[in-house]
């Protein structure tokens, strides 16, 4: 027995093939446009505020602003001739005397997260502008890696 569905309308397999490629094309192209940033403007540099300096540890949160002494990380030669490169977050608990009492990697590379945790373990911080005088205060330091 013969099925005669489909006889008559061999354009159906066709127009649903259309409609997925088109669809996915167009699910494609917005998805760039939504995800490409937009260039500067020839002849316009882009710049850090002047307050932050580049390939500097950055701090965030609570301690942010309030570092006294916030060392670079050593960055091992070995790892440097690897070609290994990165930012590694860092977050930390202060004390109240200002000191680092507690220090774990967020993410970054395997390879550099020892340097960050060590540079981020010899940081300083200012007791008097510590929140409150909490008993502990957190935040992060981001460290770059070039």
């Amino acid at each position: 027995m013969r099925d005669n569905r489909n006889v008559g309308r061999p354009w159906a397999p066709i127009l649903i093939a259309l409609a997925l490629l088109g669809g996915g094309l167009i699910g494609y192209q917005l998805n760039r446009s939504f995800t490409n940033q937009i260039p500067a403007a020839p002849g316009s540099a882009q710049t850090a505020p002047a307050s932050v300096q580049p390939d500097q540890p950055v701090t965030d949160g609570a301690l942010k602003g309030k570092e006294i002494r916030l060392p670079s990380p050593e960055y091992p030669e070995v790892v440097k001739s690897e070609g290994v490169s990165g930012n590694v977050t860092v977050a930390v608990v202060v004390n109240k005397k200002g000191d680092v009492i507690s220090a774990r990697p967020l993410n970054g590379h395997p390879l550099l997260r020892v340097a960050a945790v060590k540079a981020a373990r010899e940081a300083k911080f200012s007791s008097e502008k510590l929140a409150g005088g909490a008993a502990k205060v957190s935040g992060t330091i981001t460290y770059n890696f070039k």
